[in-house]
């Protein structure tokens, strides 16, 4: 008898049926920084199989540096670039040869943190090149700002929620003339809140630090470092705080249209509690918010595409 035969006729078909992971025990932190909350917002299942069973996609080859690195050497140098000039108005002091000056500085400080053999590749001159186009094009931008001074720089920080312990690092806090707060987080790739509201919000870091910091910032933004587009978008509470940040009276949408800063915020506060509780109660299900099968490449693991294969077959038969 052929093996493929023999092997169908011993197959058996078992059902299964999903069932949440163990809960953490009670005062274990979440580990995994704010990209636990990201995740269990995507999909529940996301989350536990990377952060809890330690899932991950085979790694692609790239051309160029990779994501992750660009960024890490780009929050490198805005945190150098910061440490030194630290003010708006020495910002402004330095003049056009000064801000060159220092993010060159910055840069170096950088990639220092790299191999002197990956220094001298012809790439990184690239890379340097294209993040000190960048963050120059950025801090355009900043000097049009209200003056502000910068008091926190890749701030380790521990946020409690539903009484779990999270560790986080905030990008960047400024301090502005009133005593209020400006928070903001830098980004090299895609940087637009585009769903800050209702129970699966779309990047919810900034959110999650605006609703659980001490002190609740005006402005919670990110900033694009970037050559094409640079700039910032996010939201405050009142209007020309920061460029490209926008209060709720200037959005159409009834979720965020006219909504009381206070309200936003303990929205914020109340989701990221529920999405944290859900991660550590073992909530897994294979329940992805829209789009978030783009990005993933666990779909062998969970067969989300074969969920809705079989669903869209049954759909026809009936």
């Amino acid at each position: 008898v052929p093996r493929t035969v023999a092997v169908r006729t011993l197959a058996r078909l078992e059902a299964w049926q999903d069932t949440p992971l163990p809960r953490l025990p009670a005062g274990e932190p979440l580990l995994g920084g704010v990209g636990v909350l990201e995740l269990q917002s995507l999909c529940p299942f996301r989350a536990a199989a990377e952060q809890r069973l330690g899932a991950r996609p085979l790694e692609r080859p790239r051309l160029g540096l990779d994501p992750r690195d660009r960024g890490q050497l780009a929050h490198a140098a805005q945190a150098a670039f910061w440490r030194e000039v630290r003010s708006h108005a020495t910002l402004l002091a330095l003049g056009p040869e000064g801000r060159e000056r220092a993010v060159v500085a910055a840069i170096d400080e950088a990639f220092a943190t790299l191999g002197e053999d990956r220094r001298r590749t012809r790439l990184h001159a690239l890379e340097r090149a294209w993040l000190q186009r960048a963050m120059l094009a950025l801090l355009e931008i900043e000097l049009a700002r209200a003056p502000f001074v910068v008091i926190e720089r890749e701030a380790e920080r521990t946020l409690v929620l539903g009484g779990r312990r999270l560790e986080v690092r905030v990008d960047r806090l400024d301090r502005l003339d009133d005593g209020s707060t400006v928070l903001i987080d830098y980004k090299t790739g895609r940087a637009d809140p585009m769903r800050w509201t209702g129970d699966r919000p779309d990047q919810p870091q900034l959110p999650a630090y605006a609703a659980h910091l001490p002190e609740t910032p005006v402005v919670v933004a990110f900033a694009r470092v970037a050559c094409a587009e640079p700039g910032f978008s996010g939201l405050a509470a009142r209007p020309a705080l920061v460029p490209g940040a926008r209060t709720t009276a200037e959005f159409r949408h009834d979720a965020l249209r006219d909504r009381p800063w206070d309200n936003l915020v303990d929205e914020w506060r109340r989701v990221t509690t529920e999405l944290a509780e859900g991660y550590a109660t073992g909530r897994a299900d294979v329940d992805p918010a829209e789009g978030a099968c783009r990005y993933c490449r666990l779909g062998g693991f969970c067969r989300v595409e074969n969920r809705v294969a079989e669903a869209e077959a049954e759909a026809e038969a009936a």
